[in-house]
C-alpha cells in the first residue's frame, strides 16, 4: 500500500534525527550505508526533502544533511504527501478507476477504513516520535 520511496524517506529522516545535527552533518554515503538503501535512489529522495524544507543540506567536504528542530514536529503524513501524493488520492485497492462510495468495488469499504486508520496514525506520528 505504501511505497519503498516513503519507507526510505522515513528511515533516512529517522537516521538523520538520531545521528546528525547542524554540527555533525550526515553525508549521503553515510546515510545510504546506515539505512542500507541504494545511494542514487536515496539521493533523489533527499533532494525532495530538502526542497520541501524537511531537511537542510550543505554540499562539499564536511557537508551533508541535518534536521532543524522545527522540522521535528512534522508528521509522517506530511512526508507521505510530499513523497508519494498518489497514495493519498488512491481510492481503490483493486485499481478500478470508477470506484467510489457511490460505485464501490467489493473491497472499497474495508480498504477505506484501513487506509483512514493508517493515515490517522501517520498524522499523529511526528519525526520526533520516530527518533
Amino acid at each position: 500500500m505504501l511505497s519503498k520511496k516513503f519507507a526510505y524517506a522515513l528511515r533516512g529522516l529517522t537516521f538523520i534525527a538520531l545521528h546528525g545535527s547542524m554540527e555533525k552533518k550526515i553525508s549521503l554515503q553515510e546515510l545510504s550505508d546506515g539505512i542500507d538503501v541504494p545511494h542514487f535512489f536515496l539521493g533523489k529522495i533527499m533532494q525532495e526533502l530538502v526542497r520541501n524544507e524537511i531537511v537542510s543540506s550543505v554540499k562539499g567536504p564536511g557537508g551533508g544533511f541535518w534536521i532543524a528542530d522545527t522540522a521535528m514536529n512534522r508528521s509522517a503524513f506530511e512526508i507521505l504527501k510530499m513523497i508519494d501524493p498518489k497514495v493519498i488520492a488512491s481510492n481503490c485497492l483493486m485499481g478500478k478507476k470508477n470506484c467510489d462510495h457511490e460505485r464501490p468495488c467489493p473491497l472499497h469499504a474495508e480498504y477505506v477504513a484501513c487506509r483512514n486508520t493508517l493515515f490517522d496514525s501517520l498524522k499523529e506520528t511526528t519525526l520526533f516520535n520516530l527518533a
